[in-house]
């Protein structure tokens, strides 16, 4: 201790040495009494001032400071990357502070961060999830820019999309059903809400098809179309993907007739049938009601085909509803080599219309001879020839023979005519009213 007192006090004495000329030297001194002991110096005033304490026995001095005398550069170096402080929530020594008791002191909500809140929405989208597999976890580099989320969670796997969409971060479920008779159904789940809709009933599905052609002649028929949709008495469709089917004459039911044999000179309709897995063809003499063959339920009628004198399907193809006899020589309706009613009176002869029962408009074909006149309308009110006020509907007078094709909207099962001499009247096709 001897050895040390006097090297503290040469340390006081360059601490304390002032630029006052009137002070040359430095007096120190040490308290007297049980150790620890002042180690004290003299001021300029006279005044003994306490510099710190030593403990003799324990060969130790601790300099007393005052507030203000320690300063940031007097402390030393702190390793990078820390912070010293007290997370104990006691009075405590200064320690080095971790992540987790930083994050505690500071204790920060989202509002306390201009910009930063619960209800901000994304100012990014999801930059990429391209090639990730299993469970997904968005990190920051996900979402660029955006404010924190809501904490969303994401569980299972999505396999194949619901019938109804349900909105992002959704809970919601909602399955649609065919109720019985026409409509739909819509039942399910919103989170602990349940919701419910039904469309509205009365409104039965309407047949219909794309790309249809039927193609007739002897004893078969052959429907194809890109698609069909085949309705049931209750008015439920059934979709059908390019339907290929094949009906014979000689044969009862399913691709056949629906009930008994084939006679001549008649109109048959052509239907494609469904019994919910199986497609097939049907002819049947009724436009509306066919007798369906045991289990089939859905029909559509998809045309019509015209048996000759013989009971043989006249050759004939059908685009969509334009059908069109493709037989020679075509159908006559008429023909005559003598005068035919009266073109002057007039005095109309009716003439039954090749054509099926659902024709929207038949086409035909006129021929005239030469030097004869020739006169048509759909009913007998029409007047004469050479009518002004009332002429009718189709006129011919030509000195050289003339053929034409002309449309009429059959108003009846007859069209009428009136002929001097050597005409006819030619069955060429229909449009159907499917």
């Amino acid at each position: 201790m001897k050895r040390l007192l006097p090297l503290l006090l040469a340390m006081m004495a360059a601490l304390f040495a002032g630029p006052a000329p009137a002070q040359t030297r430095a007096e120190f001194g040490v308290a007297t009494g049980a150790s620890p002991n002042c180690v004290e110096v003299r001021a300029k005033d006279g005044t003994w001032v306490c510099m710190g304490l030593v403990d003799q026995t324990a060969h130790s001095f601790a300099p007393s400071l005052q507030l203000g005398q320690v300063t940031n550069y007097l402390l030393a170096p702190l390793p990078a990357q820390t912070l010293l402080g007290n997370a104990t929530g006691a009075s405590a020594s200064g320690a080095y502070l971790t992540v987790a008791e930083v994050k505690a002191l500071l204790a920060y909500v989202p509002g306390d961060i201009a910009g930063f809140n619960a209800t901000a929405a994304a100012a990014a989208p999801v930059q990429s999830v391209a090639g990730r597999t299993g469970t997904v976890t968005l990190g920051v580099g996900d979402v660029a820019g955006a404010a924190p989320l809501n904490s969303p969670a994401f569980t299972g796997t999505v396999t194949s999309a619901t019938p109804l969409g349900v909105a992002s971060g959704g809970n919601g479920t909602a399955t649609p059903t065919i109720s019985a008779g026409p409509g739909i159904t819509v039942a399910g789940t919103w989170g602990a809400e349940t919701i419910s809709a039904t469309g509205a009933t009365g409104v039965a599905t309407t047949p219909s098809q794309s790309g249809l052609t039927i193609v007739a002649s002897g004893t078969n028929v052959t429907v194809t179309a890109k698609y069909m949709v085949v309705v049931n008495a209750s008015g439920t469709g059934l979709y059908i993907a390019a339907p290929s089917v094949s009906c014979a004459t000689g044969t009862t039911g399913a691709n056949g007739m629906d009930t008994g044999s084939i006679t001549a000179s008649t109109w048959y309709a052509v239907y494609t049938i469904n019994n919910g897995t199986t497609t097939a063809c049907l002819l049947s003499a009724s436009f509306t009601a066919p007798t369906l063959p045991l289990g089939y339920t859905y029909k559509m009628r998809d045309g019509a085909i015209f048996t000759n004198a013989s009971s043989l399907i006249l050759a004939s193809i059908q685009i969509g509803n334009w059908g069109k006899f493709t037989a020679t020589p075509l159908p006559a309706m008429a023909s005559t080599t003598a005068a035919v009613g009266s073109v002057t009176v007039p005095t109309w002869v009716a003439v039954p219309i090749i054509a099926p029962p659902t024709a929207a408009s038949v086409q035909m074909m006129v021929l005239s001879g030469a030097g004869y006149i020739t006169i048509l309308a759909p009913n007998n009110t029409y007047g004469r020839y050479t009518s002004t006020a009332n002429p009718p509907l189709i006129y011919y007078d030509y000195d050289v023979p003339v053929s034409r094709i002309l449309s009429i909207i059959p108003e009846s099962s007859n069209i009428y005519w009136a002929a001097q001499a050597n005409a006819s009247i030619f069955a060429v096709g229909w449009v159907d009213n499917i």
